[in-house]
């Protein structure tokens, strides 16, 4: 039923183009009358092939998967989805069909991050800024913005599940859904908060990052090296793997570093 309701929006598509063309173009004996304007017919039938795309976007999805909103912003295009994610195959093939040379690769890591944008290149003569951000102003990795015309290659990174005993490629929150440490509030509050909730996890930290210090990274601290920084605020902590840490402190929070909360707790 998806492909006959395209195909026949394709075909609807086609004879508005051939209206508009027919009738910016008078027959014979039709002299009398004044011609419409071919630019306003041809502006209908664009109308239509938006409306195409659209339902392109909003109905080829796989089930588990989110349908994917477009929308044409001034010279961009809009493209925006819901948790899950969408099919990347389905995305890639669509953007496609929009006349933009694009490929989505997938890249393992933590629950939080699927089906989320992680990452992406552009090679053309300018590199445009294809990330969003929400009504507060904070980035939306739920979607992208492409150029309606782009004369290089564009490559989106999507990040999927990993698999058992994969590295990941893509770092999550530790306090985000899903994670060991899902909504406790440990961002901002002293160190020692942290290492009190790892006592009920199998968590091991693999590096501990001093932001107010010129040699900042300590691999692998032991229980005293993080006894002693047990006062200072915790700025970030990110799982490199399942069971992997990484703790990033600061003398203060301030609004120069603000703290970055995951979404959904």
């Amino acid at each position: 039923m998806t492909d006959q309701f395209l195909a026949d929006l394709r075909d609807e598509v086609a004879a508005a183009a051939c209206r508009a063309d027919l009738a910016a173009d008078p027959l014979p004996g039709a002299a009398d009358r004044p011609p419409r304007p071919r630019r306003l017919l041809s502006a209908a039938a664009a109308v239509l092939l938006v409306v195409v795309l659209a339902a392109t976007f909003l109905l080829r999805t796989q089930p588990g998967d989110s349908a994917v909103r477009v929308e044409r912003d001034g010279n961009s295009w809009v493209f925006r989805w819901d948790e899950p994610g969408p099919d990347p195959d389905e995305l890639e093939q669509l953007v496609q069909e929009l006349g933009l040379d694009m490929e989505i690769l997938e890249q393992p890591t933590g629950a939080y991050k699927v089906g989320r944008v992680v990452g992406g290149s552009m090679t053309g003569r300018y590199l445009p800024d294809f990330g969003l951000r929400d009504e507060d102003g904070r980035t939306d990795d739920r979607g992208f913005r492409l150029p309606t015309v782009y004369d290089g290659a564009i490559t989106i990174h999507l990040g999927r599940l990993g698999r058992d005993g994969e590295r990941w490629d893509v770092s999550v929150p530790a306090t985000g859904p899903g994670a060991p440490l899902a909504c406790k509030s440990l961002l901002g509050a002293p160190l020692r908060e942290t290492l009190a909730a790892l006592e009920d996890t199998d968590v091991q930290v693999e590096g501990l990052m001093d932001m107010n210090s010129t040699d900042p990274l300590i691999r692998r601290p032991s229980e005293r090296e993080l006894q002693r920084f047990a006062d200072r605020r915790v700025w970030s902590l990110e799982m490199s793997e399942p069971d992997v840490l990484w703790i990033s402190i600061i003398d203060e929070i301030s609004e120069q570093r603000p703290i970055a909360y995951p979404e959904g707790c």
